[in-house]
């Protein structure tokens, strides 16, 4: 069985290492596996922290973002964010749809 859900950095057992780590520059990312469980941190505008135990968390993807001045920047970011973020967009719309269905 496969998961990946965001996490809270209080969470029980949450590596110390990425909790208590240097500051992330945006697009910069760490991680830690562990049983075959990665953590990932990610620095978007603000810190995302993602578990999962089916995607690596070496393989990126980049995103645009717009900097404070308005311009254009690319950022990297690890693939478990893509899909946890596309899983979530459809299981959000075929919730919406039941409710109009109904």
């Amino acid at each position: 069985m496969s998961a990946t859900d965001t996490i809270r950095s209080n969470r029980k057992y949450f590596p110390i290492e990425l909790k208590k780590g240097k500051q992330l520059e945006r697009g910069e990312y760490r991680y830690l596996t562990s049983n075959g469980v990665s953590v990932i941190k990610w620095m978007d505008k603000k810190e995302v922290l993602v578990a999962s135990n089916y995607f690596d968390p070496e393989i990126e993807g980049e995103v645009n973002r717009r900097d404070k001045d308005g311009s254009r920047k690319q950022i990297s970011y690890p693939l478990a964010i893509v899909q946890y973020n596309y899983r979530k967009i459809i299981d959000d719309s075929s919730f919406l749809f039941h409710l109009l269905m109904t």
